[in-house]
């Protein structure tokens, strides 16, 4: 009797302690809010791109959509330095080729491959250039062309938008930075291409670089793109677009026209 109860409490201090070390587990570091572990394995991006030394970069870009980044040097630097620029990167990922530090010739532009820790990679391509002195950054046209027909169309349609307001009580129209554009019924308004056309140096919506007749984008909601200056002051145009309802002419507010 006396080596069973034995046994029963061998048992019972077991079983205490595997309960015990579960209730007091620690949750991984890295693990997400949601309980789920995240994967920092596959991670390869360039998160900050400067230059550094003599000659000291102004401005970086980032376009994670194109993989380009744009550094700008100030005005006025010897174009002649572009040929041995060293760079300051901050990245994820196990490493990056070239290296950090290693200085390059940026007169033309320059590759970086990020490897992450599982091995995939993901390559950026570098432009540097000098800024200049101009502080112009408008946008002086602006249209939206459809990817998919229109109801009652059998082509895509290209539609003008309005830049312009006429003052209350008349006189020549005033240019805005609110740009208006009347769509027809039926149209996709979550697959538009803009087409622009600007004296600035580059045209962003958020960090996404946008290239004129090229670009997707969703215009559900008005959508802000901001016009960089080469000296790197910028102005933002807020595009909103309305589609016609169904039947009947096109109402009073159907403004702007086909391109």
């Amino acid at each position: 009797m006396k080596k069973i109860y034995t046994l029963i409490s061998v048992f019972l201090i077991s079983f205490l302690l595997v309960n015990c070390g579960a209730n007091n587990s620690v949750t991984n570091p890295s693990a997400s809010p949601s309980g789920k572990t995240t994967d920092v394995t596959s991670a390869k991006d360039i998160t900050s791109f400067s230059i550094v030394g003599t000659v000291i970069s102004e401005s970086t870009t980032i376009d994670e959509s194109t993989l380009s980044i744009y550094v700008y040097l100030p005005h006025g630097t010897d174009p002649a330095t572009l040929d041995n620029l060293t760079p300051s990167i901050v990245h994820t990922g196990a490493s990056i080729n070239p290296p950090n530090g290693l200085a390059q010739n940026f007169m033309v532009p320059v590759d970086y491959t990020v490897t992450a820790i599982d091995g995939t990679t993901k390559t950026y391509t570098v432009h540097v250039s000098i800024a200049n002195s101009s502080s112009t950054k408008a946008i002086t046209e602006f249209t939206l062309t459809t990817t998919t027909y229109p109801t009652g169309f059998t082509h895509n349609v290209c539609r003008k938008g309005v830049m312009s307001v006429t003052p209350v009580g008349g006189g020549s129209p005033v240019a805005t930075t609110n740009i208006f554009v009347a769509l027809y019924y039926g149209t996709n308004v979550l697959d538009l291409i803009a087409g622009f056309t600007t004296d600035g140096a580059a045209v962003f919506i958020g960090n996404s670089q946008q290239t004129s007749g090229v670009t997707h984008n969703d215009f559900t909601n008005p959508v802000t793109y901001t016009v960089f200056a080469a000296d790197g002051s910028h102005t933002n145009y807020v595009v909103t677009v309305e589609v016609a309802p169904n039947g009947g002419p096109p109402p009073p507010w159907f403004l702007g026209s086909d391109c």
